[in-house]
């Protein structure tokens, strides 16, 4: 019996039935049946194993599968992950499943206990990537004063936009060191803005300052310097280095910004490098005009 259901371990990890727990997990039963069929098929042609044993085995298999994804299975938690990745959510979820003719996606209780579980896996993973990305650029330098180069952009275009993002990648190493996501919206905020200053909207702000997502008061345009401000800052706190060399655009409100913070104190000044891309992009708008 172990030897069989090795054999048809070894069987389902094979890349051409790998549906065959996605399919477990999606609790396709239709679909399971076809599995079962050719699983037997393989096992009696390859291995001579008794038509009832097989099954027998097949059976213990999808049971096991059953009990080890029996809260979130997995193939829930990747199509919330796939439709995140292509900045889609659980109405788009909905959509799909719908023109493709599949089962309805996870109840939005679930979809939100999800991307929770997601964010808290990504965010580590993020931090640890860039602190080894930090650990290089000094390792390569010899030195842990760096250069790095720094930018932002916008969620949608123009100085409208509600979320921006500042990044800072190595000079070296070409990866990004730290970044900062800036937001001037709440949905929570939002929704309950008509109830401000009852006391059940007081008590429910007190509760709701540290999962609040909007961390930036300003316009959409300072969003860029307030955030290369904030990675100046914590710097030797989180990376344990020091960015005393920048290279950037031609913005010169972030440099200034960063330099008027002293993020290092008095003894210590960050110089600017220009960025040659940006500067050429420069130069060719003026022959053009």
């Amino acid at each position: 019996m172990m030897t069989v259901l090795m054999a048809i371990e070894c069987l389902i990890k094979l890349s051409c039935l790998q549906t065959f727990k996605t399919l477990l997990l999606a609790k396709k039963v239709v679909v399971i049946l076809n599995y079962q069929k050719t699983v037997l098929e393989i096992c009696l042609v390859f291995f001579r194993l008794n038509a009832r044993t097989v099954k027998t085995c097949v059976r213990l298999e999808i049971q096991k599968c059953w009990v080890k994804e029996k809260n979130i299975p997995e193939i829930n938690r990747r199509f919330v992950y796939a439709m995140r990745t292509i900045g889609q959510g659980h109405a788009a979820m909905t959509i799909l499943c719908g023109v493709m003719d599949f089962r309805p996606p996870v109840a939005e209780k679930s979809y939100n206990n999800i991307i929770n579980k997601l964010q808290l896996c990504s965010k580590e993973v993020a931090e640890a990537s860039m602190q080894s990305a930090a650990l290089e650029e000094v390792t390569l330098t010899n030195s842990s004063d760096i250069i790095i180069s720094g930018d932002g952009t916008w969620k949608t275009r123009g100085y409208s936009s509600c979320v921006g993002v500042c990044a800072v990648i190595g000079d070296k190493t070409g990866k990004c060191i730290d970044a900062e996501v800036m937001s001037s919206f709440c949905k929570g905020c939002d929704s309950l803005k008509r109830r401000k200053g009852s006391p059940a909207y007081k008590k429910w702000k007190i509760l709701h300052v540290k999962e609040c997502l909007k961390n930036h008061n300003g316009s959409a345009g300072m969003m860029e310097t307030v955030g290369m401000v904030r990675i100046f800052q914590r710097s030797l706190s989180h990376r344990s280095v020091r960015y005393t060399s920048y290279i950037g655009d031609g913005d010169s409100k972030t440099f200034s910004s960063i330099t008027a913070s002293n993020p290092y104190g008095e003894d210590i000044t960050v110089s600017k490098t220009e960025c040659v891309g940006h500067v050429q992009k420069e130069w060719e708008l003026v022959y053009e005009n």
